[in-house]
């Protein structure tokens, strides 16, 4: 088992691609060194990819519990913002499978009714990807704009 906590992992990797460019540009080339610079060894045969969110599109990844290299799966006092909400969503989808089908149907409106400070528009997307035991998805929050970075508070 890792001593990593994996939202805080991926919550570091997306800052230091918000405030580097080069950083960012890593990230997207190189997922699996971007994570060995925060300690975490992927296995071989393990996928790794990036998927950044963009101003009407959002994703929310379910994870897989095999990925213990990745770090524990509890929601931390660190993570803050949309990164903590959608963590939280991914998790309790992959503890619920009855919310998980709900996420599956429509996950936008689903968002809409059930966390209105979010304010997502019927032209916001909320892309469901769930991973399994040969590929880790790292989800990238969109802060291109400052309204976006108080969407949801801490």
């Amino acid at each position: 088992m890792s001593e990593h906590n994996r939202w805080l992992v991926e919550q570091s990797l997306a800052v230091d691609s918000y405030q580097d460019a080069a950083a960012r540009a890593a990230l997207a080339a190189d997922p699996r060194a971007a994570l060995a610079a925060k300690g975490v060894t992927v296995p071989d045969g393990v996928a790794v990819t990036v998927l950044f969110d963009d101003p009407t599109h959002m994703h929310v990844v379910v994870p897989h519990p095999g990925h213990t290299f990745l770090g524990a799966l509890d929601l931390p006092a660190g993570l803050h913002g949309v990164k903590k909400l959608i963590a939280a969503t991914g998790v309790k989808a992959l503890q619920e499978p009855d919310f998980l089908g709900a996420l599956r149907q429509d996950g936008a409106a689903l968002a809409r009714a059930n966390v209105p400070k979010l304010k997502l528009t019927e032209d916001h997307h909320l892309i469901v990807v769930e991973e399994d035991a040969s590929a880790v998805r790292i989800a990238v929050p969109y802060v291109g704009k400052a309204a976006l970075l108080r969407r949801v508070a801490s």
